[in-house]
């Protein structure tokens, strides 16, 4: 009898595993399986900071408008739903930025990244959120979401922050120089890397 028992924890343990593993590599998008950057993906998908396309698809080459690298950045820092979508009883959060038309689903995020200090916008009070996101503006985002500031670090714009971001460590995998334009996959990488500083810091 107890054989039995044992053989059929054992059973029922392999098979938790294997739906477990199922579960998980369904999560993978098929066009990141086998990448250098599979794992920064991976992680990041089964955190809810990224999502594939409608297809299942991740399209790792594609460019980031400046309003989707602000949700990933966002995401990264965890904050309570209630702070970018409301709640029942209120709206969500505006940012304030004259030309966010068309752009509701991204505003609550791009609110929060205002208040926390990780984005500015432009000087005309625009946040061109349409506009693809370069490297530079990518590296910038994540390392003020890891609480870095313009005050903290000195220095002039974008070497302050890509500096840092080398002194920090944050460029494994992404491609020396960097390139005008962030993908989707070197911002996923680049935000797996700082992923802990961003964490330790919200």
């Amino acid at each position: 009898m107890k054989r039995r028992v044992v053989k059929s924890i054992g059973v029922l343990l392999i098979l938790i595993l294997m739906s477990t593993t199922a579960s998980f590599a369904a999560a993978v998008p098929p066009d990141v399986k086998g990448a250098m950057y599979e794992e920064a993906v991976s992680a990041l998908v089964e955190k809810g900071i990224i999502l594939g396309d409608a297809d299942g698809k991740f399209y790792p080459d594609s460019t980031l408008t400046r309003a989707q690298a602000c949700i990933i950045v966002v995401k990264a820092m965890n904050p309570q739903p209630s702070e970018v979508t409301g709640t029942a009883t209120q709206s969500v959060p505006k940012s304030g930025f004259k030309d966010m038309s068309g752009y509701g689903w991204a505003e609550g995020y791009i609110s929060y990244a205002v208040q926390k200090g990780v984005i500015k916008g432009y000087t005309d009070g625009t946040f061109k959120p349409g506009n693809s996101v370069t490297m530079n503006e990518f590296v910038t985002m994540v390392l003020r979401a890891a609480g870095y500031t313009d005050e903290s670090l000195g220095g002039t714009w974008p070497m302050n922050y890509t500096g840092k971001a080398a002194e920090l460590e944050l460029y494994d995998l992404i491609p020396a120089p960097l390139p005008h334009l962030a993908t989707k996959w070197m911002a996923a990488q680049f935000t797996f890397n700082a992923l802990d500083l961003i964490e330790a810091a919200n």
